[in-house]
Parts: structure tokens; sequence; C-alpha cells
């Protein structure tokens, strides 16, 4: 570990990476994108508890949140503002395939929702959404989003 790096997980499994009993899987290391003006980068395994919270009624869609085998993802500095990058890789082709559905589909009704608000902040959800980039290939899903910086003020601004 190094000053950089934050450990996350159940207080016995931090607790052995801490105290170098073991380590950090090799798996997530390769998962993590640092690239130039990187603010955040992360990686992590599904340990099959995602929908311990927030708790859903919603079979099917628990079973597309569990077939994540693993998320990582990274916040960048660029020209127009700030980039989230996250990818998901699925158990199967077959459940990136339902992921990327289920995505598509809660985009396509955030867009319709946010996108007839008056209040700035959700106008602001609306513009994220409408420019999202999703791309798919084999297990892997692929979520890519610029705001702007004057986005980033106005979602600022609302929190104060």
């Amino acid at each position: 570990l190094d000053a950089n790096t934050l450990v996350l997980g159940s207080l016995p499994r931090v607790r052995e990476t801490i105290e170098a009993r073991s380590g950090i899987s090799t798996d997530l290391i390769s998962l993590v994108s640092v690239e130039e003006k990187t603010v955040l980068a992360f990686a992590a395994r599904n340990s099959g508890k995602m929908l311990k919270f927030p708790p859903l009624d919603a079979p099917e869609f628990g079973e597309i949140i569990d077939s994540i085998k693993f998320l990582s993802g990274s916040i960048q500095m660029v020209d127009e503002g700030l980039r989230f990058r996250l990818l998901a890789i699925s158990k199967t082709n077959e459940r990136q395939k339902a992921l990327r559905d289920t995505v598509d589909e809660l985009r396509f009704v955030g867009k319709v929702v946010y996108g007839r608000s008056n209040r700035a902040d959700q106008q602001v959800y609306g513009r994220m959404l409408k420019s999202a980039k999703i791309e798919s290939k084999g297990s892997k899903m692929w979520l890519d989003i610029v705001v702007p910086q004057a986005d980033i003020n106005t979602l600022i601004a609302g929190m104060k």
C-alpha cells in the first residue's frame, strides 16, 4: 500500500491488507486505469452483496446486478470538465447484454424525467444522461460521461 491507496471492505479484510497479511488482487490492480489528470481511480470485485444496500424487491434486476463480477472506473480532469468512466464486467456475455439493456432503459427514462424538469440540478442530470456514451463487447460494458465545468458549478451551488 501507499499514501494514495484507499482500501474498502469488511473490517477483517481491510486489516489483513493494511497489515500486509494479504494483498490487493492482481485482477483488481489490472483494472485500475490511471491516465494523465486522473483524480480518482478504483476497482472492485462484487462480493455478491451489492443489493443489500439499498434493498430491492426486484429479482430480475437483482440477478443482473449480482452477475457483475468486477467494477472499475475513474474520474479525470479534461479540457471540457470532468470525465467519469465506468467499466462493468459481467459473469457472462448474456448477463452483460441484460445489464446493457437495463442501463439503456434507465437512461431513457432518466432523460425524459430530468430533461423536462425546471430544477437546474435535474437539468444537469438530464444532460449527463443524454451525453453518456455506452459501449459493450463480450462480458464488458463501458459508460463514459463528460460533465462540463458549468454543470459541475451548478451541482456544487445546489449543495450550499
